[in-house]
């Protein structure tokens, strides 16, 4: 069963936000502003892990990628899906121009070759 937006804003929410650039933290707020919904903001965390235990112990719940629970391991989290989800992340390769080693370029070439398969 979705979970709206506005249910979200109002729950205690543990978000991951990054020391620089910006992720999904960013969307995360634009998306409420959108909405013109106010978040219960209960803690900003820069690590995952950190986040996830927090949402583990109870202090709240969070708006993350399905991946990164099982990275964790975290069997005892709840989740949810998001009514018309909105926060849709595309897949991005990114490196140094100029010289690029051969294993690396055959991982590009691997990752372009994915890409096409899911196109």
């Amino acid at each position: 069963e979705p979970v709206s937006m506005e249910t979200l804003s109002s729950l205690p929410l543990v978000l991951l936000r990054t020391h620089y650039g910006k992720g999904i933290y960013d969307s995360i707020l634009a998306e409420f502003e959108r909405l013109n919904l106010h978040p219960t903001l209960f803690c900003e965390c820069h690590d995952s892990a950190t986040l996830l235990n927090l949402v583990s112990a109870g202090f709240g719940a969070t708006i993350l990628p399905c991946s990164m629970l099982s990275l964790h391991g975290l069997n005892d989290l709840k989740t949810l899906s998001i009514e018309n989800n909105p926060f849709i992340l595309t897949t991005s390769l990114i490196y140094r121009k100029g010289y690029v080693s051969k294993a690396a370029q055959e991982f590009i070439q691997w990752f372009e070759e994915f890409q096409d398969v899911q196109s």
